[in-house]
């Protein structure tokens, strides 16, 4: 009777110290997927009247802060993303060929970001640089050259890992671009069809133990839509190009498609709960998957980012200050918001 009661105690002893060990290993794991896209070198808030006609929007500093702010909140669990079209669009970026806007992404520790069609705009050379000059992978696995090689500095894909969790992040570019830049700055570049890599590639990832697979696209709303009916195994796609404000999230055969606007206005927060045993998506945010970056006097912003801006912008502010012309109207142009676009 002693034995059986010291065996008893033994099997309860062991049971209670490995039950809390066996339970936290199968709590559910929460990833959060941070994305932006279609910045167009928008490092200084402004004004857009759709938004607010008095509190300025964007801006890389407040921007920054917004990142990091979400990244404290699952630091182990948090992926950053760029869709692509980062640099090109106003003087503070141009003149500087992307440099203030790289330096600000490499502070950020980006993890990924997809080639956009205007990363060609200053030509191959000038892309190349921004290639090397960044902490971060450059992807796309739709542009090859003659002879069917991937971008020289540029990955098809990277694999990294969150909490346990092995993530496949597959890069796409426009088609577009072939004929959306001048011919010479993509000389020699094949843009092919998202549906000839992706499926090879999916296998291929999937083969490498991915547990998530996530398509960084600047390829469109419409166009991230339509390949994810010929393509199997997407889990998610973090999308650009379109500029399409998606405030909900777009469910197309159980891909998620999201995308965050344009000019650094909006910031994407896609929370996403992983059953352990099986790694699948058992929910994720449906609603409000965006969040506006506002650059009022209430706002918080980085000083970092800001002393990276100042340091451009002071060179080219007086020159950039002097008035060439006026109009009577506003100028603007008609973004896409989709509210629930859910299929």
């Amino acid at each position: 009777m002693k034995r059986f009661s010291k065996l008893f105690a033994l099997i309860l002893i062991l049971f209670l110290f490995t039950f809390p060990l066996y339970a936290q290993e199968n709590q559910p794991i929460h990833l959060a997927i941070l994305h932006i896209n279609d910045f167009h070198g928008r490092l200084l808030p402004y004004i857009d009247k759709s938004i607010n006609e008095k509190i300025p929007v964007g801006g890389a500093a407040y921007l920054a802060k917004m990142i990091q702010v979400e990244k404290a909140k699952n630091s182990e669990g948090t992926l950053l993303l760029s869709a692509g079209d980062m640099f090109q669009g106003t003087p503070v970026s141009n003149i500087f060929h992307g440099q203030p806007v790289i330096e600000a992404m490499n502070y950020l520790k980006f993890d990924a970001m997809a080639i956009g069609n205007h990363e060609f705009d200053w030509g191959q050379d000038v892309s190349k640089d921004l290639f090397a000059k960044a902490y971060f992978p450059f992807l796309s696995a739709n542009i090859v050259d003659g002879q069917g090689r991937y971008l020289s500095g540029v990955k098809p894909y990277i694999m990294i890992e969150r909490k346990g969790l092995k993530i496949a992040i597959i890069g796409i570019t426009t088609i577009e671009t072939s004929y959306t830049t001048k011919p010479d700055n993509v000389k020699g570049l094949a843009f092919l069809k998202p549906e000839k890599v992706l499926s090879e590639l999916i296998r291929e990832v999937r083969d490498h133990g991915a547990n998530l697979v996530i398509v960084l696209s600047h390829s469109g709303f419409d166009s991230d839509k339509q390949f994810t009916e010929n393509v199997q195994g997407i889990d998610i796609i973090v999308g650009g190009h379109s500029h399409t404000v998606v405030i909900n999230p777009a469910v197309v055969r159980k891909t998620i498609v999201v995308q965050a606007g344009y000019n650094g206005i909006y910031m994407g927060v896609l929370e996403l709960t992983i059953q352990p045993e099986t790694k699948h998506i058992l929910e994720f945010t449906r609603e409000r998957e965006i969040k506006t970056v506002f650059a009022g006097p209430d706002n918080k912003f980085d000083e970092k980012v800001t002393q990276i801006v100042n340091t451009y912008n002071d060179k080219l502010k007086e020159a950039f200050s002097k008035v060439v012309g006026e109009t009577t109207v506003d100028l603007v142009r008609n973004h896409q918001f989709i509210s629930s676009p859910s299929m």
